[in-house]
């Protein structure tokens, strides 16, 4: 079983999104937006096949928030 984004996973996940960050609601700023899972994987998040409810796309800035890293 394949633990990797499916497409049709990354095109729900888009659509979902429309473009935005799907935490600030923003348009992503040079560094795009990037799919986030929401039960990390070292948590069993990819024990199984990802689905659209356990991926967000985030823009950069939330994107690293969520992993703990400060902005400067």
């Amino acid at each position: 079983m394949s633990k990797q984004l499916t497409l049709a996973v990354k095109k729900e996940v888009s659509r979902r999104a429309g473009g935005l960050c799907e935490d600030c609601n923003k348009a992503p700023d040079w560094r795009g937006l990037s799919y986030h899972h929401v039960k990390l994987k070292q948590m069993g998040g990819t024990h199984r096949k990802y689905t659209a409810g356990n991926v967000l796309l985030l823009c950069g800035k939330c994107h690293s928030k969520r992993h703990g890293i400060k902005e400067v």
